[in-house]
């Protein structure tokens, strides 16, 4: 039977064997040399709750789209990851996404936004007004 063509039919709740399955038999087909860690990946899964790891497919997704309202889905995304780690505590991959994007809000917040403000308060040449920052 062909790689694509088979069918994987089991409840929802053995998602992470069933990708652990299809990336070994991928893996196999292409016949991929894997190392230690890279079958360690492919075996174990992120983590073992189902809600933790929608938060974090969730985040991921959200975080992936570049839009210009950066700030307020950087906050949705960094809500999602701290559901994620709040439902799996020991979901590190969660837990260091969390970190890394609080990180990038702080420097957005205490080095640019100082910046933004200050161009946005400069006089709009036509108009003569300036604008508020919030």
């Amino acid at each position: 039977m062909h790689l694509w063509a088979e069918r994987y039919d089991r409840p929802l709740n053995d998602v992470f064997a069933i990708q652990s399955e299809i990336a070994k038999t991928i893996a196999g087909q292409l016949q991929a040399k894997l190392s230690s860690v890279e079958k360690i990946a492919i075996e174990q899964p992120p983590t073992t709750n189902l809600v933790a790891y929608d938060r974090y497919l969730r985040a991921k997704k959200l975080g992936a789209v570049q839009t210009a309202t950066v700030p307020r889905e950087t906050r949705e995304v960094t809500r999602l990851l701290d559901q994620a780690v709040a439902y799996d505590p020991t979901f590190l991959l969660a837990y260091c996404e969390s970190g890394g994007l609080k990180d990038f809000r702080r420097i957005i917040d205490h080095m640019l936004m100082p910046v933004i403000c200050w161009n946005m308060a400069r006089p709009n040449p036509t108009t003569r007004a300036g604008r508020t920052c919030g």
